[in-house]
């Protein structure tokens, strides 16, 4: 069978790989778009904050059942079922015409993108060897870093004149969602190694019971929560608040942090594997991008540009390191990793919900940017402090 052949995890890496990175550039084109979106929707930043976070709230219900679910019953149907509920809510986008019509869509979004980010760390630890999981996902949470890129540096200047306006966007975006979910169905099988190392199928209540036990697996959602509350928040409104400051073309100045995640996402992931050290990359990363965060809206020109470099050099790597260190945590394995990875990114996304808000609402009442700045810094240098405790590497 072809899922025996020496090449066929690689053939996985590449479905993981367009399904992430069409799914995150479908979340991700509104920040650059809200501008635009703004001459038919008038929102203010909260509200704006709110429509992205409502992305996160459906991960706070979906991603722990579908990580437990998978841990049952496999990951084909389950991702690639989740790719087309992607390609359908982002689709709908075109026909809203209200705040209220965009948080349904993109909670729906999310529902499904709750998968993907879920399953994933669990595909690639049955395919891959230890040795090699921090490098092949670094190399997978790429896809989600260049879509993020992507998304920011051409939703606006490119995207949105080629199909004529933020609707034509949705509805592009939410095609090509389409194809790449049907495309994992049709191609991928899954390894009866996913179904549990001891060649059985854990009960989903016990196998919630057993990760729930598990202190790592608490500290690594815990840093998840905060790590994603400044991010969210940053991804969030950086782009308008630099708009507002007068900087052109906001996004695409956003996207030089992306790309620059892109680059060290894979080379993070390659030194983690090569030393076998994840602890100290999450908790040196946290910290320096919390110090950075709020020099972003302070410094202009060649100054802001390094900063934002420096930024994206950490903030989203650590989380690609995070990831691949669930499957090694003791009593995690393959056979458990997608309940652990669900409730990390359940806790995560509770983050997700509230950052953009939270910040939105202090930036709005205090009419100033540089709190809601301190806000995302203090969340992330938080985060990498929790990880302290933990036994991993």
């Amino acid at each position: 069978m072809a899922k025996n052949k020496t090449w066929f995890p690689w053939l996985v890496l590449i479905l993981l790989y367009l399904n992430i990175f069409f799914a995150a550039m479908a979340e991700n084109c509104m920040p650059p778009l809200f501008s635009e979106i703004l001459k038919d929707i008038p929102m203010s930043k909260a509200q704006m904050g709110g429509v992205m976070s409502m992305f996160m709230v459906a991960s706070i219900f979906f991603a722990p059942v579908l990580g437990a679910l998978s841990d049952r019953i496999g990951c084909r149907w389950i991702f690639g079922i989740s790719g087309i509920v992607v390609a359908a809510a982002g689709g709908l986008r075109y026909f809203a015409n209200s705040t209220q019509d965009l948080f349904v869509c993109m909670f729906f979004l999310g529902a499904g993108y709750a998968a993907l980010m879920t399953l994933f760390p669990k595909v690639l630890g049955s395919w891959f060897p230890p040795k090699m999981l921090a490098t092949v996902t670094g190399i997978c949470f790429s896809s989600f870093v260049l879509g993020l890129a992507i998304a920011m540096s051409t939703s606006a200047g490119l995207l949105s004149p080629a199909f004529n306006g933020w609707r034509g966007v949705t509805v592009a975006l939410g095609a090509v969602c389409m194809v790449t979910g049907i495309l994992w169905m049709i191609l991928y099988r899954d390894r009866q190694r996913e179904a549990g190392d001891r060649g059985d199928r854990e009960a989903m209540m016990a196998g919630f019971k057993n990760v729930f036990r598990i202190k790592d697996v608490w500290l690594l959602a815990f840093f998840n929560g905060l790590q994603t509350t400044a991010i969210m928040s940053l991804n969030t409104l950086l782009p308008i608040t630099l708009e507002e400051k007068g900087i052109p073309n906001a996004g695409g100045v956003v996207s030089i942090m992306m790309f620059s995640s892109l680059i060290f996402t894979i080379i993070g992931g390659i030194i983690s594997d090569k030393f076998g050290k994840k602890k100290m990359f999450i908790v040196i990363g946290g910290i320096a991008t919390g110090l950075c965060i709020p020099c972003l809206i302070l410094f202009k020109g060649p100054l802001m540009i390094l900063t934002l470099i420096i930024v994206g050099a950490f903030s989203l790597p650590i989380g690609s390191i995070m990831f691949s260190a669930v499957v090694e945590v003791k009593g995690v394995g393959t056979s458990l990793a997608g309940t652990a990875v669900g409730l990390i990114s359940m806790i995560g996304t509770v983050g997700g919900v509230i950052g953009p808000i939270t910040a939105g609402m202090i930036i709005d009442a205090s009419g100033q940017a540089w709190p809601g700045f301190v806000f995302m810094a203090a969340a992330v240098m938080i985060g990498g402090l929790v990880v302290i405790p933990s036994k991993l590497k």
